[in-house]
Parts: structure tokens; C-alpha cells; sequence
């Protein structure tokens, strides 16, 4: 199950078929379930031992939770916004995490990190950040790339060291949390793979 374990401020619930109601937490959210957070709010969505920790000014749909033959499949939209996600194994089941964006592929194994579409920053681990055509380069622990979806990842530059707070360069649902170059809109998506 997916479980809204925490919220602050204005955090709205959208069924499939349904209308908009106020999360609260415990929520369990089903498949098909938009997740909204309005400004200064976020919330903690709890699968297992993994978490998605919604920010503020940010829209992202469940698209799917299954566990088949020992494996765990999550899949995500993020349309606009941020998230910060750590993904963990239960019981060595192997995962398959997805989080879709309008610009970016990143592939990890085991780690923590911060996504809006555009900006991948590592806290943990290893990614593999693709863009869009499939140009790739990796990205570890206390590094950033970006990517606009057309141009090739950028090289993993140092973005910040021991016990340092990580912020993600514009502002969060703006320009960056779903645009193109020249504000066109291009498609593509974070996956991690166990």
C-alpha cells in the first residue's frame, strides 16, 4: 500500500473518476490517485521501506503499486514540481521504481534522491540520468546534472558536502519543474531499477 505517513499545510487527494478532497494522514492512496500540495506544504508517501516526499507547489499521480512474483513495480507521473525519493528493498524483493517526467530518464540502484524534471541531485548512491534520446552519463553521491531533454546530460558537477541542505536551482512548479528549452515541453522519465 501507499500511505500518506505525514502532511503539512494543503495537501489534496484526486481519486480516478473523482473530485478533489483534503488528504489526511494514514490516506491510503490508490492507484490512479493524484497527490497535490500547495504552497508551504508537502507530504510523505510511505511504500515499504521507500519514501516520496512530495514538496510544495507540486502535482504527481500514482500510477502503479504491485508486487508479482517477488518483485515490486512503482510508477509515478510527476507533471510539475519536486520530489525527494528514497528507494529500499524489503526483504531483498527486487523494485522497480519509476518516476516519469516531462524531461529526463535516470536509472539508480539503491539511493536517495532529489528530482524536478529537469535537475537530478544524488544523495546516495549512483544514477544513470539519460535525456529523452538516451544520452547518458552517471551521477553519484553529492552531485547534480541537468538536462533539457534535447542537449546531453550535463557533466556531474559538486553540489554540496557532508551535513549541507541541497536546493534545486529555480523555483519550485516553475519553468523548471516541467518546461523545455524556449518553455516547449518535452517528455521522459526517472527510473530506478533494484
Amino acid at each position: 500500500n501507499a500511505v500518506i505517513s505525514e502532511l503539512r499545510g494543503r495537501v489534496e487527494l484526486l481519486p480516478p473518476g473523482g473530485t478533489w478532497k483534503p488528504a489526511t494522514a494514514g490516506a491510503v492512496v490508490d492507484q490512479g490517485t493524484t497527490i497535490s500540495t500547495g504552497f508551504n506544504s508537502t507530504a510523505v508517501l510511505k511504500m515499504g521501506l521507500s519514501t516520496v516526499t512530495v514538496q510544495q507547489l507540486t502535482r504527481m499521480r500514482l500510477d502503479k503499486l504491485l508486487e508479482q512474483q517477488g518483485k515490486i513495480t512503482t510508477s509515478f507521473t510527476l507533471p510539475i514540481g519536486r520530489v525527494q525519493a528514497s528507494v529500499k528493498s524489503a526483504n531483498g524483493a527486487p523494485q522497480d521504481f519509476r518516476i516519469r517526467s516531462p524531461i529526463s530518464t535516470a536509472a539508480v540502484r539503491g539511493t536517495q534522491f532529489t528530482f524536478d524534471g529537469y535537475t537530478l541531485i544524488v544523495h546516495e548512491g549512483t544514477v544513470a540520468f539519460f535525456n529523452r534520446l538516451g544520452q547518458l552519463t552517471y551521477v553519484q553521491h553529492g552531485q547534480n546534472s541537468q538536462t533539457n531533454g534535447e542537449n546531453p546530460p550535463t557533466e556531474p558537477n559538486e553540489q554540496f558536502g557532508g551535513e549541507s541542505e541541497t536546493q534545486l536551482p529555480g523555483t519550485p512548479g516553475g519553468s523548471l519543474g516541467g518546461g523545455g528549452q524556449n518553455g516547449q515541453a518535452s517528455y521522459g522519465s526517472i527510473v530506478i531499477v533494484f
